[in-house]
């Protein structure tokens, strides 16, 4: 089955504190520390060869655009101008449902750069796991995503462990999620050893109905 995606987004999230991105570390989120105030911009065509009850295996590949102002000087004069980055990029992730609530799964992307003047290759292997449904108390849920990742850019290389929790009520359209990001070794410019933060999120397009009695 082929799907053709373009990344959006239903939730609208109030960040408490950030101070990374929820996965990754800075130098895979922006590709390079000078890309971080830039924007990127991704579409792309996904294939599900296998999709069964229990395993799925998805690949894909997708072009990626990062545009940022940048200032040059030509006979002296600095002016500001906008420079697009291009990127291609393929990705793997075969996932095995243990239960209907537990899953495990590997990623891998491979990206790579069409100019000389930033990272040229990627490599972003995970394991990961998926449990949620977790019940706390009569309406509320805990969902739990562990995962362990080995990421190399141009040379350079690190090992991390990333988790996020997300705690929702089954009433309410709103639900609190905290990422951890701890770094166990890296060489990789403008790495940080710990990263956090905590997010609000609200959902649109759920219907929540009041039952009484």
């Amino acid at each position: 089955m082929f799907r053709c995606y373009a990344p959006g987004s239903r939730c609208m999230c109030l960040s408490y504190k950030c101070l990374g991105a929820l996965h990754l570390p800075d130098s895979l989120r922006c590709l390079n520390q000078d890309l971080q105030n830039g924007r990127i911009f991704r579409m792309g065509l996904r294939y599900y060869p296998v999709e069964k009850k229990k395993f799925s295996l998805r690949l894909g590949a997708h072009p990626a655009f990062n545009l940022q102002i940048r200032e040059i000087a030509v006979n002296g004069v600095t002016s500001e101008i906008t420079q697009m980055r291009r990127f291609l990029a393929w990705e793997a992730a075969p996932s095995y449902k243990i239960t209907p609530d537990w899953s495990i799964g590997i990623y891998y992307l491979q990206g790579n750069g069409l100019q000389k003047d930033g990272p040229r290759t990627t490599h972003f292997i995970t394991l990961n796991s998926t449990i949620s449904n977790i019940k706390l108390a009569k309406n509320i849920r805990l969902a739990l995503a562990p995962a362990v990742y080995y990421l190399n850019l141009d040379g350079y290389e690190g090992t991390y462990f990333t988790a996020t929790g997300v705690l929702s009520h089954t009433r309410s359209p709103f639900s609190l999620q905290s990422s951890i990001n701890q770094t166990f070794h890296s060489n990789l410019p403008g790495n940080k050893d710990f990263l956090w933060n905590v997010s609000l999120y609200y959902k649109f397009s759920k219907t929540y109905i009041v039952k009484k009695g």
